[in-house]
């Protein structure tokens, strides 16, 4: 998958369908671009985190700061989801990607994370 990001601020929505439970999920390649720049990701901090809902304690995190977020060229504004085991309980989670770069904050990608149960054990 590979996403182009915020124009005019406004963030884009990408919903994740049918992840099974357990099973390594790809991760992603995005490209933030804001008013048709690339975001700048020098010392950025990226981070996605997964909730059932917006008041639920964090399912799943991927971030820089554990290299689950890879920036793969800050001054083109791109950075990689990488894959992983998601083993967390069936069901439909909300997830968005924030960036931080200096003192700005903004949220570039948010939707659903669909995991659906393991039938083979």
């Amino acid at each position: 998958m590979y996403f182009i990001g915020l124009n005019n601020n406004n963030n884009m929505t990408y919903d994740i369908n049918n992840h099974i439970k357990g099973d390594t999920f790809n991760g992603f390649d995005l490209e933030i671009i804001i008013d048709g720049e690339p975001l700048d990701l020098t010392d950025a901090i990226i981070k996605m985190q997964l909730r059932r809902n917006a008041n639920a304690s964090v399912a799943l995190e991927f971030c820089t700061a554990d290299s689950s977020i890879e920036i793969i060229n800050a001054a083109e504004g791109k950075c990689r989801i990488m894959p992983r085991v998601v083993d967390i309980p069936a069901g439909v989670y909300l997830y968005d990607i924030e960036v931080t770069t200096g003192v700005t904050v903004r949220t570039v990608l948010t939707g659903k994370f669909s995991i659906v149960p393991d039938i083979t054990h």
